[in-house]
């Protein structure tokens, strides 16, 4: 049992960055400071060895390639399909008086009794899933030798990273990322955690319906919890995978916000910064579902994917926060074209009901600005307008800066209500270091316009 241990804990140290090894050990092996020095002699000594194993390795995989099963239950086997940690997938068709059925079948290769277990339990999970998203469990049985296996549904598809190398557009990638998390939260329902969620493990057929692979490493949330070190991909595990802690269905919310960001930007989650080049909100979305810690992400996938088709239709997503400014801008950028006047209206009422909260602080300079605030707004479409009016309007105000701030910030309310962001933050900036300047950083004007600026992103 103790060398089944140390062969797991090997395995699993090695597919870890080296600087996270030995904290993994000393927590697998607590109470066994042996066991711990033992594996950490294997990982540094590997070097040349580990080299003549790997391709010993290779060798052997030949080997086991020219002697694969000519037959496996009613299956005639054609080639090997591929091998993983437990066992070989083999195509194989079987062959009745009327028809032909091509198959994939896995066949368990590696000894132990924690392989044995792990193999079977992914068979009784994909028993218990049939999804269009999910490669279906078709049939299982044992060797003539006494080697279990499983029959699955043939997925003649590309891998994932090969369809992404045919350049598909983003909403291509959002389609495809939101069959896989439907896929997901199927088996989220029927209490399955795949907690292996990673390009390698989705194919893609020709009419681009993703498929789900390799139920291997996964949980059933109905059965008692595991003990020692679980399997793990550490490039693609979620934090608590890699320490140890326990596994949810949040687990696969991560998995999920890696998968989506690698299809986004092309690389791997490294560093925790958002994916560059991608829109505000969607970026928001891809950083909620990797929070480091379980309860700051998605409360489940059904969430996470709601949250998707929110950003799809324009819609506010509940990752960028709900404040009031927020929902309108998205609101105001939905409907552009069918309430473009009435947003330019609106922006000139909340620009004159500014100025008329001011009357008793600045009584003078708040009747002046809201009589000339609404020439700023004098065109087809705000944009418009503000090219053509602010230039005039700059060249009249300039001399009475108070003024100017606030015709600067009637126009960058305005530009919020449009959707214009960017110009929004332009006027808000201006408007900000003439308050500051005039009367001083902590004065009241000075910090609402601060206030209004951070609202829109800095």
């Amino acid at each position: 049992m103790k060398l089944e241990r140390l062969d797991n804990l090997y395995h699993a140290a090695r597919e870890m960055p080296a600087e996270e090894r030995e904290a993994f050990l000393t927590r697998e092996c607590a109470g066994d400071g042996e066991l711990a020095r033992t594996v950490l002699a294997m990982l540094r000594s590997e070097g040349e060895a580990f080299a003549w194993f790997a391709e010993a390795e290779s060798s052997l995989g030949l080997f086991w390639e020219e002697v694969a099963p000519v037959q496996i239950g009613q299956y005639r086997v054609l080639r090997v399909l591929g091998r993983g940690g437990m066992g070989t997938v083999y195509l194989a068709e079987r062959e009745g008086e009327e028809f032909r059925q091509t198959v994939a079948v896995k066949c368990m290769r590696r000894e132990g009794a924690e392989v044995l277990r792990r193999f079977l339990v992914e068979r009784r999970i994909l028993s218990r899933l049939e999804h269009p998203g999910i490669a279906r469990l078709l049939d299982g049985g044992r060797t003539e030798t006494g080697e279990p296996y499983f029959v699955m549904e043939y997925v003649a598809g590309e891998p994932l990273a090969a369809w992404v190398a045919k350049g598909p557009s983003l909403a291509e990638k959002l389609r495809l990322f939101r069959l896989v998390g439907e896929a997901v939260e199927y088996a989220h329902r029927n209490l399955v955690v795949h907690r292996d969620l990673k390009p390698s493990n989705i194919l893609v057929t020709g009419d681009g319906q993703p498929k789900l692979l390799d139920f291997g490493i996964a949980r059933l949330l109905d059965e008692t919890a595991e003990t020692g070190p679980a399997p793990l991909t550490p490039r693609y595990a979620a934090p608590e995978q890699r320490s140890g802690g326990a596994v949810t269905t949040l687990t696969d919310v991560y998995g999920l916000g890696a998968l989506l960001y690698e299809l986004l930007a092309g690389r791997r989650p490294e560093g925790g910064g958002p994916p560059a080049g991608v829109d505000r909100d969607l970026a928001q979305i891809v950083c909620k579902a990797l929070e480091p810690r379980p309860e700051d992400r998605y409360r489940s996938v059904t969430e996470l994917l709601d949250d998707l088709r929110a950003y799809e239709m324009g819609l506010p997503v509940q990752a960028h926060g709900l404040g009031w400014m927020y929902r309108v801008s998205k609101y105001g950028r939905r409907h552009w074209i069918g309430v473009g006047f009435v947003a330019v209206l609106l922006a000139v009422s909340t620009g004159l009901w500014m100025q008329t909260v001011r009357l008793e602080r600045e009584g003078a300079r708040a009747r002046l600005a809201a009589h000339v605030v609404p020439e700023l707004f004098a065109g087809v479409s705000i944009h418009e307008a503000l090219e053509r009016n602010l230039p005039v309007l700059r060249k009249r105000w300039e001399g009475q800066p108070l003024v100017w701030a606030d015709i600067l910030e009637a126009g960058g309310h305005a530009c919020v209500l449009a959707g214009e962001r960017e110009r929004a933050k332009a006027l808000f900036r201006e408007s900000l270091a003439i308050r500051q300047r005039e009367l001083g950083p902590a004065h009241a004007e000075a910090l609402e316009t601060r206030a209004h600026l951070e609202a829109v992103g800095r």
